[in-house]
């Protein structure tokens, strides 16, 4: 391969890709983790010609039965309900994953760096648990490595059925979650007239898929103050002994209903302890604090949710679609081999000979066979295994190899995971399998109907 050509291969790819992750970026909330689960339809047979008995029940039963054949096959393999929290989490994986490389949140908005105050991602915290009671699990992130104002605790959920991921829920980090749905949300500060902590109440609203906001609740406690300052008039006004019926010094300001109904007015100092009691049961009515299992921010953690979920994809896809020879694609992208790994087993099974065709980049080797160039190796960042023109025996990358009609091979990494991203007939589309740590990037370009180039990479949408 020439010089030019080489770059100008690299250049494709390395521009779709660093065009998709400058998209990603910029979007914030769009939603670009889709992934689906395996995808098993049976080879249609070309039609021949008419059907001389063309009973519509007859004709419709084999493919039924094949239909049924398939998802039977894929279901034994795995377990559905297994590979849906592993998708789950797999988004999640997504989430976590901007938090730590951009710093940034979901929706666009950014954080405030923990390095800026001399402490690590790893200090802060997250849990993955069905706090809501929807059946699908939640991510709470725990972020306290900032100032009082940057502080956050926030939940999101992640629907598989909708491909759509919702913030359900912000405030500061200090959050009781309760069985039935309800949160209890502390103030950051306690600006009230006692030593009550102020806190508001959310209910989680399951046409929303969030939390709204019910009720908030502080004190005017003698024992801190006798005296209210009333800003609009200028007046200190006396604690109202009046309506202190249980006489123990302290009314409560219990603030009902939708947030925007709220008053903050003296007056509103005028309920006893048993009357905040009973409201306060009225929601909770004996529910159960939710015990989180909290972890740390680290990405060996949470970047391993998306390993198991294409394993997962993998194990469901060969029970349907068996792959067959040697995949250099998955031996390197699953971590199996290292780059040196292949080109070792490539050159003593198959012939293959690798030479580095620059004296000044040694991290560039092609691999040629019968003396023509059909693979190019790059082993800068997470590396990139390229494959073109001619297929090689049974050598795939992801069951993808030169010459495969376009339709099969979309089909094949579709059951990997892969979704389409970027691309264009001339440079050929970009696949991804997610946009978070340890996610897959596949390009390929089509001519004539047919697969010509195929190149494969780790991917992270949020990492430069």
């Amino acid at each position: 391969m020439k010089k030019s050509e080489l770059l100008k291969k690299n250049l494709v790819l390395g521009t779709a890709l660093m065009f998709t992750a400058t998209t990603l970026w910029g979007c914030g909330t769009k939603d670009t983790g889709r992934t689906e689960t395996a995808s098993a339809e049976q080879p249609v047979a070309e039609e021949t010609g008419p059907a001389e008995n063309t009973d519509t029940n007859d004709s419709a039963e084999p493919e039924a039965e094949a239909a049924s054949d398939t998802e039977e096959n894929a279901n034994d393999a795995i377990d559905q309900k297994a590979l849906i929290t592993a998708q789950i989490r797999h988004k999640y994986n997504g989430v976590l994953s901007q938090l730590v490389c951009a710093q940034q949140l979901p929706n666009g908005d950014m954080i405030e760096s923990p390095y800026d105050w001399n402490m690590e991602m790893t200090d802060n915290s997250y849990a993955i648990a069905d706090i809501d009671g929807d059946g699908y699990e939640e991510l709470v992130i725990s972020y306290s490595t900032a100032s009082m104002a940057g502080m956050f605790e926030a939940v999101y959920g992640y629907n598989p059925e909708t491909d759509t991921l919702t913030q359900e829920f912000m405030g500061f980090p200090s959050v009781t979650f309760y069985d039935n749905g309800m949160i209890k949300a502390d103030a950051s500060h306690n600006q009230s007239y006692g030593e009550f902590w102020p806190f508001s109440l959310y209910q989680y609203n399951a046409a929303s898929d969030s939390y709204l906001q019910v009720g908030y609740v502080d004190t005017w406690d003698t024992s801190f103050t006798a005296t209210y300052y009333d800003y609009e008039t200028e007046t200190e006004v006396p604690f109202p002994t009046d309506k202190d019926t249980d006489g123990d010094g302290i009314l409560y300001n219990i603030q009902k209903g939708d947030p925007n109904n709220y008053s903050w007015d003296i007056s509103d100092y005028q309920y006893n302890k048993n009357d905040f009691e009973e409201w306060y049961e009225s929601y909770l009515n004996g529910a159960k604090e939710i015990a989180l299992q909290p972890q740390p921010i680290d990405t060996e953690i949470f970047t391993a949710y998306t390993k198991e979920y294409l394993d997962m994809l993998q194990t469901a896809k060969e029970a349907v679609i068996p792959s067959t020879g040697t995949d250099v694609g998955l031996m390197y992208v699953n971590g199996d081999s290292s780059l040196q790994d292949i080109t070792q087993m490539l050159t003593d099974k198959y012939g293959i000979t690798f030479e580095q065709p620059y004296e000044d980049f040694e991290d560039e080797w092609i691999g040629k066979y019968e003396g023509q160039e059909v693979f190019d190796f790059t082993n800068l960042n997470a590396g990139c295994i390229g494959y073109k023109d001619k297929q090689v025996a049974d050598i795939t990358i992801f069951d993808l190899y030169p010459g495969m009609p376009e339709e099969e091979a979309a089909k094949r990494i579709e059951a990997y995971g892969f979704y389409y991203l970027d691309g264009s007939e001339e440079s050929g589309s970009v696949y991804i399998t997610g946009d978070g740590l340890g996610n897959r990037a596949l390009w390929y370009r089509v001519e004539n109907g047919k697969v010509v180039n195929i190149s494969v990479n780790s991917f992270c949408s949020y990492a430069g």
